[in-house]
């Protein structure tokens, strides 16, 4: 986005986000305890989220809002001849489908009912295949890809400080 230099690529951005992640643990004032970070991604950011969730011991939870599990359906859905892209295919980055099912923190799968970009089949998907014991699923009914924050207000709120304080007890 906007003036950045170098190669939008998934992999650089599941690169990016362990940096992140890496920079929050070293800044001074910055200072958490074991296993106190919860990361949340939404839509594209969610690869990045559950990248940090299947890989980072110090994660407490996870939350994902209108994430994907597939990468080839949602490429196809959104109208780029996935299956024609040389070498591309399910084992290319990033790779929820994989991911999650080894993610065992307490985790919270958000979705728009509405959904225009990515099915809700999908969100579904990554619930299903999860492997957390304490993971809950909150379709927003009514909202779209770029309103489920406003249209689910207080329901979006509570599950969000649900998931927090399921973390907070499994710290």
């Amino acid at each position: 986005y906007g003036p950045c230099s170098g190669q939008p690529t998934i992999p650089l951005m599941l690169q990016d986000a362990r940096r992140t992640l890496e920079e929050l643990r070293q800044m001074e004032s910055a200072r958490f305890a074991d296993r106190s970070l919860i990361v949340f991604g939404r839509s594209l950011g969610s690869a990045a989220a559950i990248e940090l969730a299947a890989a980072c011991a110090d994660v407490a939870g996870l939350v994902v809002e209108s994430g994907f599990a597939h990468v080839l359906p949602l490429l196809t859905l959104c109208g780029l001849p996935a299956v024609e892209l040389h070498r591309l295919d399910e084992s290319c980055p990033p790779q929820n489908h994989a991911k999650i099912a080894t993610i065992e923190l307490p985790t919270l799968i958000l979705h728009a009912a509405d959904d225009q970009l990515i099915p809700m089949a999908q969100a579904q998907w990554l619930f299903d295949h999860c492997r957390a014991e304490q993971k809950r699923f909150v379709p927003i009914a009514g909202a779209g890809h770029n309103d489920i924050h406003a249209v689910g207000g207080q329901q979006y709120r509570d599950a969000v400080a649900m998931l927090v304080y399921t973390a907070a007890l499994s710290i």
